[in-house]
């Protein structure tokens, strides 16, 4: 839990200090709807391969070309164990901040990529049992961003994220996987 409150803490610095240096102008926000490849077996004999993932991005240009972000994702999934066929029930949060390079291809169409750390808060709950933790891992991202005006904007980007943790039961679960997403940002 200390995890996640110094890096909610961090983001909101982050943000709030960002927004305060400049008039608004290099302040960002994009929501983003990804379908979620998962890296790990067992989650996806109980899940499927692919998962829904909204998250909430905010960045800020610290010079031309370079930002930082903070993000929160939310991953919530119901299924089957394979071999029980038990109901079971997963919920991640996932905290995000890192930072990156962008800039203009052509007209209105740009690029970015990023780099960035992931805190993943994991809980599944199957056969009366519950398993929580979390995770701190890597992230890489990239994108084509297209402006639809001078303040908004549509992207398409694919990224990757991995970290692990073990169970008190001595079990290895992954976190994050492949991951394609579409989006809608706006600048401030």
């Amino acid at each position: 839990m200390r995890k996640a409150i110094a890096f909610i803490a961090l983001a909101l610095l982050l943000a709030g200090g960002a927004a305060a240096q400049d008039g608004g102008s290099k302040l960002s926000a994009t929501l983003t709807g990804n379908i979620l490849f998962p890296s790990d077996a067992g989650y996806r004999d109980t899940y499927g391969s692919a998962r829904f993932y909204p998250e909430i991005r905010v960045a800020y240009a610290i010079q031309k070309g370079f930002f930082l972000y903070a993000a929160y994702g939310f991953l919530s999934a119901s299924g089957t164990t394979p071999v029980l066929e038990a109901e079971a029930s997963s919920t991640q949060h996932v905290l995000s901040l890192g930072g990156g390079i962008g800039g203009p291809l052509t007209g209105k169409l740009s690029y970015k990529a990023g780099l960035g750390l992931f805190l993943g808060l994991y809980k599944e709950e199957a056969m009366e049992i519950e398993v929580s933790g979390s995770a701190i891992g890597l992230r890489l991202d990239a994108g084509i961003c297209y402006s639809l005006t001078d303040k908004i904007g549509i992207q398409a980007g694919l990224g990757y994220q991995m970290a692990s943790d073990t169970t008190d039961d001595d079990v290895k679960i992954k976190l994050g996987g492949f991951r394609l997403g579409a989006g809608v940002g706006y600048k401030f």
